[in-house]
Protein backbone atom coordinates (compact mmCIF):
# COMPACT_ATOMS: atom_id res chain seq x y z
CA UNK A 1 0.00 0.00 0.00
CA UNK A 2 1.47 3.19 -0.68
CA UNK A 3 1.17 6.63 1.08
CA UNK A 4 -0.70 8.42 -1.34
CA UNK A 5 -3.45 5.85 -1.49
CA UNK A 6 -7.21 6.73 -1.56
CA UNK A 7 -9.16 6.41 1.43
CA UNK A 8 -11.33 3.59 -0.01
CA UNK A 9 -7.81 1.94 -0.56
CA UNK A 10 -6.73 2.29 3.30
CA UNK A 11 -10.36 1.18 4.47
CA UNK A 12 -10.23 -1.80 2.58
CA UNK A 13 -6.77 -3.09 3.65
CA UNK A 14 -7.99 -2.61 6.99
CA UNK A 15 -10.88 -4.65 6.90
CA UNK A 16 -8.66 -7.47 4.87
CA UNK A 17 -6.25 -7.59 7.96
CA UNK A 18 -9.10 -7.34 10.55
CA UNK A 19 -10.84 -10.49 8.91
CA UNK A 20 -6.86 -12.21 9.04
CA UNK A 21 -6.85 -11.90 5.51
CA UNK A 22 -3.01 -10.89 4.28
CA UNK A 23 -2.64 -7.03 3.59
CA UNK A 24 -1.47 -7.75 0.70
CA UNK A 25 -2.34 -9.14 -2.56
CA UNK A 26 -0.53 -12.67 -3.17
CA UNK A 27 0.26 -11.28 -6.30
CA UNK A 28 1.71 -8.21 -5.36
CA UNK A 29 3.55 -9.41 -2.77
CA UNK A 30 4.90 -12.72 -4.98
CA UNK A 31 6.04 -9.58 -7.57
CA UNK A 32 7.88 -8.11 -4.49
CA UNK A 33 9.54 -11.12 -3.59
CA UNK A 34 10.52 -11.78 -7.43
CA UNK A 35 12.41 -8.35 -7.21
CA UNK A 36 13.92 -9.18 -4.06
CA UNK A 37 15.22 -12.05 -5.54
CA UNK A 38 16.34 -10.65 -8.51
CA UNK A 39 18.17 -7.49 -6.77
CA UNK A 40 20.04 -10.72 -4.74
CA UNK A 41 20.85 -12.08 -7.74
CA UNK A 42 22.40 -9.38 -9.69
CA UNK A 43 24.14 -8.03 -6.37
CA UNK A 44 25.76 -11.98 -6.09
CA UNK A 45 27.08 -11.53 -9.22
CA UNK A 46 28.80 -8.32 -9.01
CA UNK A 47 30.33 -9.63 -5.76
CA UNK A 48 31.67 -12.74 -8.22
CA UNK A 49 32.86 -10.02 -10.58
CA UNK A 50 34.41 -7.98 -7.96
CA UNK A 51 36.43 -11.49 -7.15
CA UNK A 52 37.99 -11.43 -10.29
CA UNK A 53 39.65 -8.78 -9.94
CA UNK A 54 43.74 -8.75 -9.50
CA UNK A 55 45.60 -7.14 -6.54
CA UNK A 56 46.30 -3.88 -8.90
CA UNK A 57 42.79 -3.52 -10.48
CA UNK A 58 41.45 -3.60 -7.00
CA UNK A 59 43.86 -0.85 -5.91
CA UNK A 60 42.54 1.05 -8.94
CA UNK A 61 38.63 0.70 -7.58
CA UNK A 62 39.56 1.14 -4.23
CA UNK A 63 41.29 4.48 -5.76
CA UNK A 64 38.37 5.22 -8.46
CA UNK A 65 35.55 4.91 -5.65
CA UNK A 66 37.64 7.64 -3.71
CA UNK A 67 37.39 10.18 -6.71
CA UNK A 68 41.04 9.82 -7.47
CA UNK A 69 41.80 10.64 -11.16
CA UNK A 70 43.89 8.15 -13.50
CA UNK A 71 46.79 10.68 -13.50
CA UNK A 72 46.52 10.93 -9.84
CA UNK A 73 47.04 7.10 -9.27
CA UNK A 74 49.73 6.42 -11.58
CA UNK A 75 51.64 9.42 -9.93
CA UNK A 76 51.14 8.13 -6.51
CA UNK A 77 51.73 4.19 -7.66
CA UNK A 78 54.82 5.47 -9.53
CA UNK A 79 53.38 3.97 -12.94
CA UNK A 80 52.28 5.46 -16.26
CA UNK A 81 48.87 6.65 -16.78
CA UNK A 82 48.93 3.95 -19.65
CA UNK A 83 49.66 1.30 -17.02
CA UNK A 84 46.30 2.64 -15.19
CA UNK A 85 44.12 3.04 -17.89
CA UNK A 86 44.80 -0.93 -18.86
CA UNK A 87 43.91 -1.41 -15.34
CA UNK A 88 41.12 0.29 -15.34
CA UNK A 89 39.75 -0.92 -18.87
CA UNK A 90 40.26 -4.65 -17.50
CA UNK A 91 38.15 -3.41 -14.71
CA UNK A 92 35.00 -2.43 -16.97
CA UNK A 93 35.86 -5.69 -18.86
CA UNK A 94 35.30 -7.67 -15.59
CA UNK A 95 32.92 -5.74 -13.98
CA UNK A 96 30.82 -5.53 -17.20
CA UNK A 97 30.04 -1.58 -17.25
CA UNK A 98 31.01 0.85 -19.64
CA UNK A 99 32.60 3.92 -17.12
CA UNK A 100 34.25 4.46 -14.23
CA UNK A 101 31.52 5.80 -12.82
CA UNK A 102 29.28 2.42 -13.62
CA UNK A 103 32.54 0.58 -12.18
CA UNK A 104 32.27 2.39 -8.70
CA UNK A 105 28.26 2.59 -8.44
CA UNK A 106 28.60 -1.76 -8.91
CA UNK A 107 30.83 -1.53 -6.03
CA UNK A 108 28.84 0.13 -3.92
CA UNK A 109 25.47 -1.63 -5.30
CA UNK A 110 27.28 -4.70 -3.85
CA UNK A 111 28.14 -3.17 -0.34
CA UNK A 112 31.64 -4.11 -1.67
CA UNK A 113 34.24 -2.83 1.07
CA UNK A 114 37.63 -2.67 -0.05
CA UNK A 115 39.40 -3.45 3.37
CA UNK A 116 37.69 -5.99 5.00
CA UNK A 117 36.72 -7.83 1.45
CA UNK A 118 40.21 -7.55 0.43
CA UNK A 119 41.67 -8.85 3.89
CA UNK A 120 38.55 -11.86 4.03
CA UNK A 121 39.85 -12.65 0.32
CA UNK A 122 43.67 -12.33 0.45
CA UNK A 123 43.90 -13.58 3.70
CA UNK A 124 42.03 -16.79 2.98
CA UNK A 125 44.37 -17.15 0.17
CA UNK A 126 47.33 -16.56 2.32
CA UNK A 127 46.11 -19.05 4.83
CA UNK A 128 45.71 -21.97 2.17
CA UNK A 129 48.84 -21.21 0.59
CA UNK A 130 50.60 -21.15 4.22
CA UNK A 131 48.76 -24.54 5.13
CA UNK A 132 50.34 -26.21 1.98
Amino acid sequence: MSKSCNLDELTDTVRRVRDGMPAMPAIERQALVNEALQDQAEIHEIRARLERLTNRELDTLVALMTGAQVRDIARDRVVSEATVRTQVKNILSKLRTTSQLAAVGAAYRANWHPLTDRQTRFGSQQNHSQAG
